[in-house]
């Protein structure tokens, strides 16, 4: 079976901005790889140090007033358990400190925000950042993917649906790199059929870490074939199989006679290089798969090769 569709990463993060700021080092440009844990992008923290500064001075005004508190209480200044639980627990509310060490507390919390680290191995792509510039909350700044983790995302039609199952082994074929075949197995099939009768089907790509050097970007266009396994199929390269006035024919070679004989044919199974024939072709014929493009019946042939005929 064969189908179209599209390479995409099933580990991808659009990855945004917790915060309002000036970007003051990008350490990441558009295609690059980076690692989990890499510092990406740095947001200048001037005024986030500002607010620190005050926060802390507003925790060391509301520890004064507490022991001024303490005192008025009946207690001795800076000896918090100098008066009742309840007593403290009021003087930590009116004198401020709870709410200055919240406040505290949350502004140390921000300071995760203005780094923004890999989180895990990937390619960087959607860049959408530069120096200097300032973003707002919620930018989304680039998106980060896992290239090892493509599948292959493609349809099929409610009536093939049978003939598939999760790990059946299954070729792709990059769109403009036809020479190029990567091995993937069926790895999710979706139990929804649209309003078009389709069944959206995803293969993953096997060894996707051997595939660094090949240029398969997220959204790739791809050739997808499904293998499957038919017993008893009398199989020929599909070079092999030519149009002769409309009809399919296999020319085989005649060893008493040396000449070329043509025969029609049934195909009944066709793959990226093979051809399975159902009726026309006997099972110990020697077919020609070359230099068949203009022959004729009963015309004289030499032999080189012994074709590859197998029965599966």
């Amino acid at each position: 079976m064969w189908s179209n569709g599209k390479l995409k990463a099933s580990r991808s993060l659009s990855i945004k901005s917790r915060i309002k700021g000036q970007v003051a080092e990008l350490h990441l440009s558009e295609g690059s790889h980076v690692n989990k844990g890499q510092l990406l992008v740095r947001f200048s923290d001037s005024e986030w140090q500002l607010q620190k500064q005050k926060a802390l001075l507003e925790v060391e005004e509301a520890i004064y007033k507490k022991n001024d508190l303490l005192v008025l209480q009946g207690g001795t200044w800076g000896v918090d358990s100098s008066v009742n639980r309840q007593t403290f627990e009021n003087i930590l509310v009116e004198s401020g400190l709870k709410r200055a060490r919240l406040n505290l507390e949350e502004i140390e919390y921000q300071s995760r925000f203005y780094e923004i680290r890999a989180p895990f191995d990937g390619m960087v792509a959607n860049l959408n950042v530069q120096p200097l510039q300032e973003v707002e909350a919620g930018t989304e700044l680039f998106t980060l993917f896992d290239p090892e983790s493509m599948e292959a995302e493609f349809q099929l039609m409610e009536t093939e649906l049978p003939q598939i199952f999760i790990g059946q082994t299954a070729s792709i074929y990059p769109i403009g790199q036809d020479s190029l075949r990567i091995a993937a197995k069926i790895s999710g099939i979706n139990p929804v059929v649209n309003e078009h009768g389709l069944v959206t089907v995803k293969a993953k790509l096997k060894g996707a870490q051997n595939l660094r050097n090949i240029q398969l970007p997220d959204g790739l266009a791809v050739k997808v074939a499904i293998e499957k396994v038919v017993p008893a199929q009398l199989v020929v390269p599909r070079s092999a199989v030519v149009l002769r006035s409309e009809k399919t024919v296999v020319f085989s070679w005649d060893p008493e006679s040396g000449l070329a004989k043509w025969n029609y044919v049934t195909v009944a199974l066709e793959g990226q290089n093979e051809v399975a024939i159902s009726e026309g072709l006997d099972k110990d014929a020697w077919v020609i798969y070359e230099g068949n493009l203009n022959l004729d019946h009963d015309a004289a042939v030499k032999v080189i090769e012994q074709p590859l005929l197998t029965k599966k």
